[in-house]
């Protein structure tokens, strides 16, 4: 896929690596004789299209001929500096260059752009020109449960294919230290590859998978997909029974079980709308907090983003709220309430006046919390966010969940002509939950309820990801239009083939 420019071509600041911003050194600057007295003009000027036609005419030229060219991509995440442009501007020159680029290349490449995570563009994503979507994600928490959902929207909504062209746990680099046993990178291959996108998750950086040469790990997923039949034929979304929302508050104690202590991780993208109420019934809570919580707690300056970061749980009379502080922007006011209650509150100063989270205050902040079954909820009184890595709570009684509740499996697959294919993962090992934890407890006797085979008895067959090895014996199952599928015990995750039985 041929990338003709990159959103640091219109920047004027450097980035968080000190560089990328080349607009003082674009040939189309009025300072170096081009046609645009600014970055808006490079979309909207006559004599800038002119000349951009010519370059791309040379680039067709070059390397259409080549076989092994997917598509042309007119730009990496140019919304990275929509601050600069008209996105109006933006989508119309997409459209009239994609026309132009489709007219003159004799082989018929596809065409694309790309966008930002964070950012989904309709005006671009329904542009005929543009024939297929692409979505970046990096730092995304539980990405065999989000990316599904967030492939089938783009499917929904555009009905063109959908690549998530790039993927990492972390924008800044390869940080293996965030995620040392590979949960969270082989998570986002599978999830890519059985969601209904175009291929795995497009881990971005590759120099790091060639050097620690891991393989490995994409031979053991070939050796598993080869044998179906997957890129060939119709496959379709896999459906699942719903997992069920978790409550929000927990129910009563468990009588007789010993306090346990729980570090949650947090959601760190940027805008975020979660609904920022977690029930920490047990340890497992780590699991679900980065579905509720997010890292970011803004203050007046965004108010559309000031959502709620609430916990609940049963505690000890010595229990404690541990909060680990990255950065500040703007200045800010921490504070926490506890059933309604403020308990603590503290003025945070923006130390580096920049807007960056670069552990500007790596510093635990610590609040006693009375016993009890407690509301705790932190806020910000401030203007600006302040950004957290992590909350713990220690001092925890186990309770049970109201209604029976109970965490379950997290699965995605799809449904081809003659079997189903099912990447399953123990919501334990959900990056980021216990990703710095060499092992994780098993996630035994559970059941995964498919829906859409069809009726009449099936065998599911399991593999272990990492390795492609097979696990036990095929486990038979019956089903009208569904089927009740009982799941190996498993520690991280599980790749499945259903097929009827004749």
């Amino acid at each position: 896929m041929l990338c003709f420019d990159y959103h640091g071509m219109f920047e004027t600041r450097p980035d968080y690596w000190g560089s990328n911003d080349n607009w003082k050194n674009h040939p189309y600057n009025t300072v170096h004789g081009g046609p645009c007295a600014n970055q808006n003009a490079f979309f909207t000027e006559p004599a800038a299209q002119r000349l951009y036609q010519k370059r791309l005419r040379y680039l067709i030229a070059r390397y259409g001929y080549s076989a092994h060219l997917l598509a042309w991509q007119f730009f990496n995440e140019i919304d990275n500096v929509y601050r600069y442009l008209k996105p109006s501007d933006v989508a119309a020159w997409h459209a009239a260059m994609g026309d132009w680029l489709k007219a003159q290349d004799p082989w018929k490449h596809l065409v694309t752009t790309s966008l930002t995570g964070s950012s989904e563009r309709p005006e671009i994503w329904r542009l005929p020109q543009m024939e297929f979507a692409m979505y970046h994600s990096y730092a995304q928490a539980d990405p065999a449960a989000t990316l599904p959902g967030i492939t089938h929207r783009f499917l929904e909504r555009y009905a063109k294919p959908m690549m998530i062209g790039e993927f990492g746990t972390d924008w800044r680099g390869w940080r293996r230290e965030q995620d040392p046993h590979l949960r969270g990178w082989r998570q986002g291959l599978w999830a890519g590859a059985l969601s209904g996108s175009v291929g795995t998750s497009m881990s971005w950086w590759w120099e790091s998978i060639h050097s620690e040469q891991l393989y490995p790990t994409f031979r053991a997923m070939h050796d598993f997909l080869t044998p179906t039949g997957w890129g060939q034929g119709q496959w379709e979304i896999l459906e699942f029974a719903p997992r069920g929302k978790a409550p929000a508050e927990v129910g009563e104690p468990m009588a007789g079980e010993a306090p346990f202590a729980v570090t949650l991780p947090l959601d760190a993208a940027w805008g975020a709308r979660l609904d920022g109420a977690l029930a920490v019934a047990d340890a497992d809570a780590a699991s679900q907090s980065t579905a509720r919580l997010n890292r970011f707690v803004h203050g007046t300056a965004h108010e559309d983003l000031r959502i709620p970061f609430r916990l609940n749980a049963w505690l000890t009379n010595d229990a404690r709220l541990v909060m680990r502080l990255n950065s500040v922007s703007g200045g800010a006011v921490l504070t926490v309430r506890v059933d309604g209650e403020e308990v603590f509150r503290r003025d945070l100063t923006d130390k580096d006046g920049g807007s960056e989270v670069n552990q500007e205050y790596n510093e635990d902040i610590v609040v006693e919390l009375p016993g009890g079954r407690r509301s705790l909820e932190v806020r910000n009184a401030g203007a600006d966010w302040f950004n957290l890595d992590w909350v713990r709570l220690e001092n925890v009684l186990p309770a049970a969940y109201p209604g029976g509740w109970k965490p379950s499996p997290i699965a995605v697959g799809l449904r081809g002509e003659r079997q189903a294919l099912v990447y399953v993962v123990n919501p334990r090992a959900s990056f980021p939950a216990n990703a710095t934890n060499a092992v994780v407890a098993p996630w035994p006797g559970a059941t995964l309820e498919i829906r859409g085979l069809p009726a009449g008895r099936h065998q599911a067959a399991w593999f272990e990801p990492a390795s492609a090895r097979r696990l036990g014996r095929p486990w038979a199952t019956r089903g009208r239009g569904g089927s009740r599928c009982p799941l190996p015990g498993f520690a991280e995750d599980l790749a499945g083939r259903i097929e009827p039985i004749p």
